[in-house]
């Protein structure tokens, strides 16, 4: 979508955040598409160092911008006993930004 480190910028932006990045955040959980069932052993592996990679930064919260992504890393995180929550971070932006008592 080349929409850069834009979402981080917002982040950075919010009171109360503390931005963690991961090492290789830029490297694939192994969800696109049918590769998960084509490939399943690689992709296993691909989510499970980026699993891993969550663990190292004690983070509290993921986000991600991929419902699919989330959905394959959250469900992995779930399955190694890895705790942190997980959001997409559209919602987590609305929910700092706006009065959505209404």
């Amino acid at each position: 979508m080349e929409i850069g480190d834009a979402p981080k910028e917002l982040l950075r932006q919010l009171k109360d955040v503390e931005l963690l990045e991961l090492e290789r955040e830029d490297e694939c959980c192994g969800f696109g598409g049918t590769f998960a069932i084509k490939k399943q052993h690689i992709s296993a592996a691909m989510v499970k160092e980026k699993v891993n990679d969550i663990s190292k930064t004690a983070a509290n919260l993921l986000l991600g911008g991929d419902f699919g992504c989330l959905l394959n890393i959250s469900g992995a995180m779930k399955h190694s006993g890895n705790k942190t929550a997980h959001q997409h971070i559209a919602e987590f932006i609305w929910e700092r930004t706006t009065d959505n008592k209404s």
